[in-house]
């Protein structure tokens, strides 16, 4: 269990590989929690990304799945939870001990290409408290550092800006997706340093699912705020961008069942375990049936998802989630107990 020292794209927290010893027999789900499996336990459907109610339920939170398991438990048909994350791994790699359940590699449809696009090439607006946004790759300043992706995989939008305020601390600049009206932070810069900003691949967002640049069919407005040289409340904005930018790309899509026939245990959506994360857990975990009951301040979420790059979609690739909320990234499958 765990990433070899050997993989480059291995994070800190997949270390040590480790073995681990499975005790006991378990039934695993063949796919995620369906919407219309949820429907009928709970009798709603809490999913942002509907429309297919075989799709796999969303937006549930490791809460709202205990919620779910306590129902569905009192049809007594067995006794149902969510899988540790060492069951999820096992089931995950099948036996398998390469990167992915299928192989060494992704796949040679990995590449993402921009198709079509309403970005523009120059900036349209030069007005003071304009905001623009274009697919030129002519920023001055990164967000942050870079992680070492391929440079055929790069999707990047520059944001540019012009503020009538000239004293401004700080720049700040926020995005909204899909039409929601929840501000998710982008990056800053000092206002006199520059007047973009670049978002692409590999960028270090607050929120895991956007550092793989703009993904797939998504829209996205900008805001800009300018900071006050003696607060850190805004005083100039939001300026936004004018009118959301849609792209419309080719995506990978890894191989759909694994050795064990389980379907999609990388790229659908993430899937909750039952553990507690920690990055160190590896460190000092049991051999045998270990699942980390410590609390902290997130839950283990597993499998990646089709908003992340290949990198997350390993079998040995952890994620983690605050437990209380729920992202439109990750669902669950569940495990019966024998």
């Amino acid at each position: 269990m765990g990433g070899d020292k050997s993989d480059a794209d291995r994070y800190k927290d997949e270390a040590p590989p480790h073995p681990v010893r499975i005790s006991h027999d378990f039934y695993f789900g063949k796919t995620e929690i369906t919407q219309a499996q949820w429907e009928s336990v709970m009798g709603d459907n809490p999913s942002q990304i509907s429309g297919d109610l075989n799709a796999p339920v969303d937006s549930v939170s490791w809460e709202d799945c205990q919620a779910f398991l306590v129902r569905l438990n009192q049809f007594n048909q067995g006794t149902f939870r969510l899988p540790t994350e060492a069951e999820w791994e096992y089931a995950c790699r099948a036996g398998a001990q390469s990167r992915y359940y299928w192989g060494e590699n992704p796949s040679e449809e990995t590449l993402i290409t921009v198709e079509e696009s309403d970005l523009n090439t120059e900036p349209i607006q030069k007005t003071p408290n304009s905001v623009w946004v274009t697919d030129a790759p002519d920023s001055n300043i990164d967000l942050c550092n870079r992680l070492d992706i391929d440079s055929e995989n790069d999707r990047e939008l520059t944001i540019h800006w012009n503020l009538a305020q000239d004293d401004l601390k700080d720049v700040h600049v926020y995005m909204q997706v899909d039409g929601d009206k929840k501000n998710t932070y982008v990056g800053r810069t000092g206002a006199g340093e520059a007047t973009m900003l670049r978002w692409r691949s590999g960028t270090h967002f607050l929120n895991e699912p956007f550092q793989n640049g703009p993904e797939d069919g998504h829209s996205y407005r900008f805001l800009v705020f300018g900071i006050n040289p003696d607060s850190s409340k805004p005083v100039s904005g939001p300026f936004m961008a004018d009118g959301p930018v849609t792209f419309k790309t080719h995506s990978y899509i890894p191989p759909a069942v694994n050795g064990f026939g389980l379907h999609d245990m990388c790229w659908n959506v993430w899937e909750w375990c039952q553990d507690w994360y920690d990055d160190e857990y590896y460190e000092r975990s049991l051999e045998i049936d270990p699942v980390n009951k410590t609390p902290s301040q997130f839950r283990v979420c597993r499998g990646g998802s089709k908003y992340n790059s290949p990198r997350f979609q390993r079998s040995s690739a952890r994620g983690k989630a605050n437990p209380e909320t729920g992202y439109f990234y990750i669902g669950f499958r569940i495990v019966r107990e024998l």
